[in-house]
């Protein structure tokens, strides 16, 4: 085989693998206390981005910089119904992979974001 193609196929399934899969959950505390679920999806070359969603049909998806070692995280995003929103998320724990933070949405609208292990804890230690 030629060296360049097991190189490119190297890169290809170290790139592929690189990925990191983060619960999260985005409250939103209101008359119903809407809760959307999700993930986040850490890419290996700092394109982060995560993606919520509630059974009353509204979801919100966003981007973040995977690669930043900070504590602290600020995050955008976009919602369904037209909203948009950003948040600060204190990160703690192994890698930075747990932590919680608020936010507001366009209309004013708080909302209130759980990372990694906090989200199992929340939902009961399910």
């Amino acid at each position: 085989m030629n060296f360049k193609l097991v190189t490119l196929i190297g890169m290809g399934i170290v790139l592929l693998t690189g990925c990191v899969r983060t619960p999260v959950l985005m409250e939103l505390p209101n008359n119903e206390e809407q809760s959307l679920y999700g993930e986040a999806v850490a890419g290996p070359v700092g394109n982060g981005s995560f993606e919520v969603s509630s059974l009353q049909g509204l979801s919100c998806e966003g981007t973040y910089n995977s690669l930043s070692q900070s504590r602290s995280l600020r995050v955008e995003f976009t919602c369904n119904d037209g909203r948009t929103g950003q948040a600060i998320i204190t990160r703690s724990g192994r890698n930075l992979r747990n932590g919680s933070g608020t936010g507001e949405l366009s209309d004013g609208q708080k909302v209130r974001i759980l990372i990694g292990d906090v989200v199992h804890l929340r939902q009961g230690g399910y």
